[in-house]
């Protein structure tokens, strides 16, 4: 089936400008589209077995990062691991239309075994593994946010309006752009 008529077909009406009310209804948006219902296809054993968790970031945390950001930045979320169990951090209290393509881009990362190794103290090519795994989550974020756009018409002017400065919402990552933003030296 063709990624149009698969579209089509999935087409919701759920309102993405709104915080949820669990992290359940992420998924649900995130299972909307074919990249993310593949995504959640690898993932679901991961997150089921316990070896990675999802939850909301703790307070203290949540305002740290809050001041160090711009209004018309998200905070997102952030995926964590000692090398044997993850977690991923989310920003509950943010819009489903953001964090569901945040929430996608840390559980490529959380599917990276590359990441993993460099938890357990395997800092060999520390920057290029970054580099890679990035350019992974940035693409598949982009694929799924040009899936979600089409599902759900007004999410683009609703980033465009509240998150205007947060480029990883509004374009194609290139590899120059992720090294800039990680601060990743060339190779």
């Amino acid at each position: 089936m063709g990624l149009a008529k698969y579209l089509r077909l999935v087409r919701k009406t759920a309102d993405l400008t709104f915080a949820p009310a669990n992290v359940e209804q992420i998924l649900k948006i995130i299972s909307e589209t074919k990249t993310g219902a593949d995504v959640l296809a690898r993932f679901t054993p991961h997150l089921r077995s316990g070896r990675i968790r999802i939850e909301g970031y703790p307070a203290e945390i949540l305002d740290k990062l809050r001041a160090a950001k711009s209004s018309d930045q998200p905070v997102g979320a952030s995926f964590v691991t000692d090398g044997k169990a993850g977690t991923i951090y989310v920003d509950l209290s943010s819009e489903l239309g953001v964090l569901a393509p945040f929430l996608l881009h840390e559980m490529i990362h959380g599917l990276d075994e590359g990441i993993w190794d460099l938890a357990r103290g395997n800092t060999r090519e520390r920057g290029l593994r970054m580099l890679a795994s990035e350019k992974t989550a940035f693409a598949t974020q982009h694929r799924f946010l040009t899936e979600l756009k089409m599902l759900h018409p007004g999410l683009e002017s609703f980033l465009g309006r509240r998150y205007s400065g947060a480029r990883i919402l509004h374009e194609e990552m290139t590899e120059a752009a992720i090294r800039q933003l990680y601060d990743l030296e060339a190779a």
